[in-house]
Parts: C-alpha cells; sequence; structure tokens
C-alpha cells in the first residue's frame, strides 16, 4: 500500500523518534564509532579525573594549583580546538598528537626518579591538559560523528558511558600508587590513540541525516 506524500512524511518523522542504544550496536555503520567513542570517553574521565583529583600531592596550597592549571586549561582548548577545526589536523589528527603526547609524559613518569617530584607533577600537568583539550575536541567529534536522526542520542550515550571513568577515577588516585598507575595510563592512552585510527574524519564533510542501512532499504510503501 502506497501512502499519501503527507503521512508518508509523518510516518518517517514518528520513526525518527524511535531510535536507541540498541541501533548504534545493531548497524554495522555505527558500531565501531560508538564503541571507539564510548572507549574514548571513559578512558579520558579516568585520566582527567584521576590526574585533577591528584593535585591536592603538589603542594600545600591547593588553590594556587587549581588557579593557575585551569588557567593553562583554558587557553589550551582554544588553541587545539582551533587546531581541530584546521583542514590539515582535523579532530582525529588532533586527538592522536594530543594522546601521543600525554602518552610520553606518563611513560617519563614511569622511569624517572622517585625523588625528582618536581618533573613528575610537570609531566602529569602535561597529560592533564591534553587530556583536558581531547575531552572538549571529543565532545565535537560526538556531535558530527552520528547521523542527524540518532546524533542526540549517541552524544548522550557517550557521555553517559564517561561517568563510569568518573567513578574509577577516585579508586585509582587513592588505591593504586603512582608508578603502577602510570603504567596503567600509559597502556589505555596508547590503546586509545590506536583505535582512532578506525575513527573517520568529519571536519569539512557533511553531516549524515539517515543511517546508510536504513537509506538503502528504505521504502514508502508498507506491506
Amino acid at each position: 500500500m502506497k501512502l499519501p506524500k503527507g503521512c508518508s512524511k509523518l510516518h518517517n518523522e514518528k520513526n525518527f523518534n524511535n531510535y536507541s542504544i540498541f541501533d548504534l550496536i545493531r548497524y554495522k555503520s555505527q558500531r565501531s564509532n560508538f564503541l571507539i567513542i564510548c572507549f574514548i570517553w571513559v578512558v579520558s574521565a579516568v585520566i582527567f579525573y584521576a590526574l585533577t583529583i591528584r593535585f591536592k600531592k603538589f603542594s600545600d596550597n591547593i588553590y594556587n594549583n587549581i588557579l593557575i592549571i585551569y588557567t593553562i586549561d583554558f587557553f589550551s582548548c582554544f588553541f587545539f580546538g582551533y587546531l581541530s577545526n584546521t583542514a590539515f589536523f582535523g579532530r582525529i589528527k588532533t586527538i592522536q598528537i594530543l594522546m601521543m603526547i600525554s602518552f610520553i609524559g606518563f611513560l617519563l613518569a614511569t622511569v624517572i626518579d622517585k625523588e625528582s617530584t618536581d618533573i613528575e607533577n610537570i609531566l602529569i600537568i602535561m597529560s592533564r591538559i591534553c587530556f583536558n583539550s581531547i575531552f572538549c575536541i571529543i565532545y565535537f567529534l560526538s556531535m558530527e560523528i552520528y547521523p542527524t536522526v540518532i546524533r542526540a542520542k549517541g552524544l548522550g550515550y557517550n557521555s553517559a558511558f564517561s561517568r563510569l571513568g568518573g567513578l574509577l577515577a577516585p579508586i585509582i588516585v587513592e588505591d593504586i600508587d603512582d608508578r603502577t598507575k602510570w603504567k596503567i595510563f600509559c597502556a589505555i592512552n596508547f590503546l586509545c590513540c590506536i583505535i582512532t585510527f578506525y575513527l573517520p574524519e568529519t571536519v569539512g564533510k557533511p553531516l549524515q541525516e539517515r543511517i546508510p542501512e536504513e537509506d538503502e532499504n528504505y521504502t514508502d510503501d508498507i506491506e
């Protein structure tokens, strides 16, 4: 049966409201993007919040530490945000650069002398600044990588998964010694960097309106 044009439009709009997390996993075109971005959100949250909590170990005046570091965060977000909007770097390459910088920071933190606390703190601050910028860029990437019909839900689920990282951060900070912590961060940081190669670049690309699998099989006919 062929629906009239107006009824067909209403039928389609109703279907747009029925998408869920299962559609992000069910369709091959969305599955890998969704799972990879969820993992990056979780890792970014774990590392960012764990290093933020660790500010209390830097010196007696935690307020001065936070003021200085958040001021650096403010300018770094603008710089790397601008970098991620350029055609040459884009979202993916900028994230990879930041992850490699933080990976080097964690790697050096695992091998330096335990008494070199100042050097270790500088490396950790550098890594935290990187993940603060990654947080900003991954937020934009999450909005651009999904089709319009499921974009808001995709971003919402990604953000929800990042709360898991926020829950794990205090446990990691309080129950694991620093050297082991840096090794864990080093490993998951490197893994994140590798899997970003499987994500598509979104800068300069038109946003998808529909899920590709649905476009291929879509019809106005109802049997």
